[in-house]
């Protein structure tokens, strides 16, 4: 899904950050077409009334979780014009299924939202079993067979090596059960609160709650971060909308259609003035230091150090620096979805034991000294922080590395050649994960 703005950067010579969003625009642009399209036999006020949904759904909501270009982001941009067609109880069109079919695979939860809504949503005269055989089951199954199937000829690697990682070690690293269900769980409630309140029609009120309860298990099935809420917020958004032309039709349940209305928009302006205020935020920094506060969690006079000492390339080893964060540096790492992060790495410290850490070994440990001999980088960054993300306190990235002999005849031409320990920067306290940060710059020899 990425690949087209990476090669376009490389090949023009731009930013990563400015293909990627101008790329995410145009996909954007696009589905507002076929959302166009699948409204054209709508009457003008609803065609437009569901085109500014679209718009503001698409460019200004994504924004409140810092998610613009993010697989959570993209489900929508792919999937919205099917799901309007669902909400307005109209049989989607072959374009709105073709078309939504990539989100849908971005990630295997984002099939929740299809089935929610293909239960629930569409023509209201369908019996289930139409529902369940209807021709955008058809279209999806195939495509899904299809996408497997090239998956295990052209990336065999990734189903049968990558995916059992995923499901072995990444889960380790999420945000627990509690935190989601402390973030997202009142999130879900307002929304269903607005369902029971203001919406009388009992097939209405059952698509609505399915497709809230489908925003939150697909939340619940993330990894949790503040970017995935976006799952949560987008069905809301919605929602705010639906309602929003339901009292100005004067057709609620329970509260007048008067105060409905206003709660309405009182709960939509809310969540623009907080996404506002992340806009205002991103803006603020971006002209301060240069880059937007959330992909921030150094201060900004280490990462001008940082930036110093390291130089264009380098490969780099943490558990808690992300490639964002090294994007301000001007270069590019190496090997980033292997070595950036670390993410397995927790996992293998945890469960010395365990009867899969073999082979979630052999896929972390001795690729980096595939990836060093391979890909020679000038700068090897080590995250020597006393604390690190999921890590026992005071632990030493490189010799556990140095444990392997392949890594360690790898890492030979490199020396030690300064140490970075300067993170305090108490206006950006809330950003840095490590609050006393130490990284380690080593430089081949040769």
């Amino acid at each position: 899904m990425y690949i087209p703005p990476a090669l376009a950067a490389v090949h023009f010579h731009l930013p990563p950050d400015v293909m990627l969003y101008g790329y995410v625009a145009l996909l954007c642009l696009i589905s507002l077409c076929v959302a166009y399209r699948a409204l054209s036999s709508e009457a003008h006020e609803i065609k437009q009334f569901w085109m500014a949904a679209a718009v503001t759904t698409l460019f200004v909501v994504p924004s409140l979780c810092f998610v613009f270009g993010d697989r959570e982001h993209l489900v929508f941009v792919f999937t919205l014009p099917w799901i309007i067609e669902m909400l307005l109880w109209r049989r989607p069109r072959t374009l709105s299924i073709l078309w939504a079919l990539p989100g849908f695979f971005l990630k295997p939860y984002n099939l929740i939202f299809f089935a929610a809504l293909q239960l629930l949503g569409g023509p209201k005269e369908q019996k289930l079993h139409e529902r369940i055989f209807a021709p955008a089951s058809f279209i999806l199954g195939a495509a899904g067979v299809a996408y497997v199937a090239c998956l295990y000829i052209f990336f065999p690697n990734y189903p049968t090596k990558l995916v059992p990682l995923m499901l072995t070690a990444y889960p380790y690293v999420y945000a627990t059960l509690f935190d989601k269900l402390r973030d997202g769980g009142p999130i879900t409630l307002v929304g269903m609160a607005l369902v029971f309140e203001c919406i009388a029609d009992a097939k209405a009120r059952r698509l609505w709650y399915g497709f809230l309860a489908a925003g939150f298990i697909a939340y619940l099935c993330n990894a949790g971060w503040g970017y995935t809420l976006n799952l949560i917020f987008t069905p809301l958004w919605l929602l705010c909308f639906a309602l929003w032309r339901q009292s100005d039709a004067g057709i609620m349940h329970r509260l007048p259609a008067g105060i409905a209305g206003w709660l309405t928009r009182l709960m939509m302006v809310l969540i623009l003035l907080l996404t506002c205020d992340s806009l205002a935020k991103d803006i603020y920094y971006t002209h301060k230091d240069g880059y937007a506060k959330n992909y921030t969690h150094l201060p900004p006079a280490f990462y001008k150090q940082l930036h110093t000492s390291a130089g264009q390339e380098f490969i780099l080893l943490s558990t808690s620096l992300w490639a964002t964060n090294l994007d301000v540096l001007g270069g590019t790492p190496h090997h980033v979805f292997a070595y950036d992060s670390l993410w397995p790495l927790p996992w293998l410290y945890s469960h010395p034991d365990d009867k899969r850490r073999g082979a979630v070994y052999s896929l972390v440990v001795p690729k980096l000294a595939e990836a060093i001999t391979t890909y020679p980088q000038a700068t090897l960054i080590v995250d020597t922080s006393p604390a690190q993300y999921k890590m026992p306190n005071d632990t030493d990235l490189l010799a556990y590395f140095r444990k392997d002999a392949e890594v360690n005849a790898a890492l030979a031409p490199y020396r030690l050649v300064q140490t970075l320990e300067d993170c305090g920067d108490p206006l950006r306290d809330e950003d840095i994960i490590n609050a006393e940060c130490r990284y380690a710059i080593w430089r081949r020899a040769d």
